[in-house]
């Protein structure tokens, strides 16, 4: 495996939740490969003791600590990675063979730049950004997960010609790991991030702040709380510290999001109060269809079905054992408890139509009532 991707040394700086899942994931795909961890003295001792590196390093040792690998990961939040590559822009570490250096900030355009900048005068060295679409609310080490990257869409950013081998080195890592490759520029990456990632988070912390926000009713705004406002704020339950450098590095794109999306609600307005919204639930129902859930990365096209699901003990392991046994892989999972018109259900997701229609003659042959949705 690691012949065949010409990987043999790997280093990881920062074994946060997503530096040490990718070196729990690492550790499952490559047993061989030597993966080096740079971090904190605390959190490289426990790393070292769980199996998960090999090596460690503290954060000023980085140089020393690269110099030998072939794949070097940035996993520190946005503006440390930023820090590190333009010190190496005037200290750059004494690589001794050909190396890709690369990161998985959830911004490209300005940390690309930086790379870029930091490697131009290296002909073996490329820098090629990354963001692997996966996350948790957890975070640090403890937090881990080997399986975090499975599935997850993983946007690769590249615009030198010249190092389309390490690009293809790269997408072949990916893939190996049970991530899914998408090629995109770095800005095309930060205009999409700015609608499906960036402005959500706005608006959901937005409306949690404004509706907390009106004292009179208060008192009793929990108790009438559904799914619907649930869903709507479960972002806003994102710490100010992670998403502060996000917002700032993506601040043009994200802004232009804001300035449409305000005028969209301006003109929408006088819509609602005139009885003619039948367009806006047209034209959004329209798109939701195109979008099937998926807890990592860009939407992408699942097909669902909806299980009847019975409120008593036992009833998840039920429904779940007959799958399990056909070896059918569901890529998502849902329990969807307070809905419009459909009941308590269990909705699940597969790659394929044929994998959706296995699971419903599973299930039908236990007499439970399942259906595409």
């Amino acid at each position: 495996m690691n012949n065949e991707l010409a990987l043999k040394r790997v280093a990881i700086s920062g074994l946060g939740l997503l530096g040490a899942s990718l070196a729990a994931t690492l550790r499952k795909h490559f047993p061989t490969l030597e993966v080096v961890g740079i971090s904190s003295p605390a959190t490289i001792q426990e790393a070292l003791k769980l199996g998960l590196v090999q090596e460690g390093f503290s954060y000023p040792e980085i140089n020393r600590a690269v110099e030998k690998c072939d794949l070097v990961l940035l996993c520190s939040p946005i503006e440390e990675i930023l820090k590190q590559l333009k010190l190496w822009q005037v200290d750059a570490p004494n690589f001794e063979h050909e190396c890709i250096i690369s990161d998985v900030g959830s911004t490209k355009a300005e940390i690309c730049s930086a790379g870029y900048k930091a490697f131009a005068r290296f002909s073996k060295v490329h820098f090629i950004g990354s963001h692997p679409m996966a996350g948790s609310e957890k975070r640090g080490l403890a937090a881990r997960d080997a399986h975090l990257f499975s599935n997850a869409t993983w946007v690769l950013c590249n615009t030198d010609k010249e190092s389309q081998a390490s690009l293809q080195l790269m997408t072949d890592f990916v893939l190996r790991i049970g991530a899914r490759p998408v090629l995109l520029s770095p800005e095309e990456h930060d205009k999409i991030a700015a609608y499906v990632s960036h402005l959500p988070q706005v608006l959901s912390s937005a409306l949690a702040a404004y509706v907390g926000g009106q004292k009179d009713i208060l008192n009793h705004l929990l108790q009438m709380a559904g799914g619907g406002f649930r869903d709507m704020t479960r972002l806003a339950a994102s710490a100010h510290p992670v998403w502060q450098a996000i917002l700032s590095s993506n601040e043009k794109e994200l802004g232009a999001a804001l300035n449409g999306f305000i005028d969209f609600l301006t003109q929408l307005k006088p819509q609602l109060s005139e009885g003619s919204s039948e367009r806006l639930f047209s034209e959004a129902n329209a798109l939701r269809s195109q979008v099937r859930h998926s807890n990592k990365g860009f939407a992408q096209a699942l097909t669902e079905i909806l299980v009847d699901l019975e409120d008593k003990p036992g009833e998840m392991f039920r429904i779940l054992t007959p799958i399990a046994k056909k070896k059918l892989n569901i890529l998502d999972l849902e329990i969807l408890k307070v809905r419009e018109g459909e009941g308590g259900s269990l909705m699940m997701a597969f790659k394929t139509l044929d994998e959706a229609k296995l699971a419903l003659n599973c299930l039908s042959e236990i007499g439970v009532e399942a259906r595409l949705r």
